[in-house]
């Protein structure tokens, strides 16, 4: 008798934890729905949503063992949050790309700070380009030496015969190169302080395709910052220093909400056209940019991708947070990151898409 009580206690307390649970995961993976502009501390609750995430799935385990029909608690608390969920962790049918898919790659070189030098080709990071060709290809953080730039163009040139950079004075550029002409090029202004976002119309075989490049605004963390955030994830403890380091999260998300919301603006006016948008987000898939885009385009991994693969992994952080939409328009065949290449502290997203047939 005293054992079905005290068993019947430990159910019912582990029943009132995983409701719990599952309220941390819809706060966690709602929030990137409500802008951080001014509500910065929402951006917390978007990076939290791994950890409710993990606890819900173990809990899917915990109840097949214990009491198989309460399963059902786990398994709700993934279908109320299923989008957020698929957008996070997709899984899809793999398919494979025919003649008529356009190959892009987008890509955050880091300003080819991080390759190696090499002689003929001017670093590792050139030499991928080169040797993993693409139709189209954007770079973000795509500043060259100004004693470089010269070798640059003719190299480039040789695998991609249009290009366009766009940069803010000194401050940062993104770069489209492509196998299509480029008819016209514009900066979109949405308020960076050294970031920067562009555009180009490309002649695709006939039809104008808009493409759009962008580098949302960055965190600027130094390397012992990044080391503090995963001691956070591990130790569950804040303190001052790290308070301030929250802050600075917070204050960067706010930052690319109002950014979010200029490009937004600026799909919405061209919402009749094909549209393609590469760029680094700096923020995962839960969050506020990659649900304001989402409103107008579709993400390419999550349609075809396989998994939580992450696009930048340094110093414990291992993050999702570069990107390739395409406007519904179009079908995503195959999406995939290439997390073999060291020559920047990101890794590319390549993406093969086709246009669908007129109805």
């Amino acid at each position: 008798m005293l054992f079905r009580k005290v068993t019947k206690f430990v159910r019912n307390i582990l029943v009132a934890v995983n409701v719990l649970v599952i309220a941390a995961l819809c706060a966690c993976a709602y929030a990137g729905h409500v802008s951080p502009e001014h509500h910065s501390w929402l951006e917390l609750l978007v990076l939290a949503f791994p950890i409710p995430l993990t606890l819900n799935i173990l809990f899917v385990i915990i109840w097949f063992f214990i009491s198989p029909r309460r399963m059902l608690i786990p398994l709700a608390g993934l279908l109320l949050c299923w989008g957020p969920v698929r957008a996070y962790c997709p899984v899809n049918i793999p398919q494979s790309p025919d003649d008529e898919c356009i190959k892009v790659m987008s890509f955050n070189v880091a300003g080819f700070s991080i390759a190696k030098q090499k002689e003929g080709v001017l670093n590792t990071c050139v030499e991928y380009l080169l040797s993993h060709e693409a139709d189209i290809l954007c770079l973000q953080e795509a500043n060259m030496g100004s004693a470089s730039q010269k070798q640059w163009k003719k190299l480039i040139a040789k695998v991609y015969p249009y290009s366009e950079t766009i940069k803010r004075g000194t401050k940062e550029a993104v770069s489209f190169h492509s196998k299509f002409p480029i008819l016209a090029s514009e900066r979109i202004i949405y308020g960076a302080e050294r970031n920067t976002c562009g555009a180009c119309l490309l002649d695709v075989d006939g039809d104008t395709v808009l493409l759009v490049n962008l580098h949302l605004e960055s965190i600027f963390l130094k390397d012992y910052e990044k080391e503090e955030i995963g001691s956070m994830i591990h130790q569950r403890k804040i303190d001052r220093e790290k308070g301030s380091l929250l802050k600075k999260l917070c204050h960067a998300a706010a930052k690319r909400a109002v950014q979010t919301d200029s490009v937004a603006v600026f799909l919405e006016r061209h919402k009749e056209m094909h549209t393609i948008l590469c760029g680094d987000f700096n923020d995962p898939p839960n969050a506020y940019p990659y649900q304001q885009v989402s409103q107008w385009l579709d993400n390419c991994y999550q349609t075809t991708g396989m998994g939580t693969a992450c696009t930048f992994s340094n110093k414990g952080m291992n993050v999702r947070i570069d990107n390739i939409f395409c406007s519904k328009d179009f079908e995503a065949v195959k999406c995939e990151i290439d997390g073999n290449t060291d020559v920047s502290d990101h890794f590319p997203i390549t993406a093969w898409i086709k246009k669908r047939p007129k109805r």
